[in-house]
């Protein structure tokens, strides 16, 4: 995953990192940063299979919508 990239609202600022989850469980992550103006760590295979798209502002916004 290069910086640069989007995935929604997510741009990809760095190269990702390794980090253990709750579980114990290691996981690549990668720091966003959101149209926004938000940043936000977010899981590579999230980002990769579309399960992640902001920061939380797009779920807020749709709310607003009644979407």
């Amino acid at each position: 995953m290069r910086a640069g990239v989007r995935f929604g609202r997510l741009r990809v600022l760095g190269k990702p990192f390794w980090s253990e989850n709750e579980r114990g469980w290691r996981e690549a992550n990668t720091v966003c940063e959101c149209t926004c103006g938000g940043v936000y760590v977010a899981e590579c295979r999230e980002l990769q299979k579309g399960q992640t798209r902001s920061c939380g502002c797009l779920s807020c916004a749709l709310s607003r919508t009644g979407r």
